[in-house]
């Protein structure tokens, strides 16, 4: 039977360009591939509540997920993972150094955390995974859609 695990996208604007929280699994330095933070799934625990856990479990992060049904679904050839698109709470900030490494995670867990442009995330983030990079390139640009929208729906009313 195939595992269940969840996890959070976590993006957020640095110096006025995106960024993803990527993890690098605990004692895997063989490989130097990195994920989102994400976690097995407990017995009867909801998909959304699991991935919340999971990040802060492993980087110390209060989020709150955006929508309780998955973003996407992701499948390797042992687990499947849930992925949610989750805020990070603006009060969590001062948990990230100016490298934008987290300074609060489980060195149990992950050997390290830290925010990452989405080009270089890409090339870093492990195969599988690699739809999180596109999702979220078209949740950024449907972003700026409905900013652009909305900014001509407010002119309109003025004029």
């Amino acid at each position: 039977m195939m595992k269940k695990s969840a996890g959070c996208i976590i993006i957020h604007k640095f110096n006025d360009e995106w960024h993803i929280l990527l993890v690098h699994a605990a004692g895997s330095w063989k490989n130097r591939k990195m994920g989102i933070p994400k976690g097995l799934v407990e017995e009867k625990e909801p998909l959304n509540v699991a991935a919340e856990r999971e990040t802060f479990e492993e980087t110390g992060l209060k989020v709150k997920i955006i929508n309780s049904k998955p973003s996407l679904i992701l499948e390797n050839s042992y687990k499947k993972v849930y992925c949610f698109f989750a805020y990070l709470f603006h009060s969590q900030l001062k948990k990230i150094d100016e490298k934008l490494k987290v300074k609060s995670i489980d060195r149990d867990e992950v050997d390290y955390a830290r925010f990452y442009p989405l080009n270089r995330a890409e090339e870093l983030i492990y195969e599988y995974q690699k739809p999180v990079i596109k999702l979220v390139r078209d949740h950024i640009k449907r972003m700026k859609q409905i900013t652009i929208y909305e900014a001509l729906q407010h002119l309109r009313h003025k004029l």
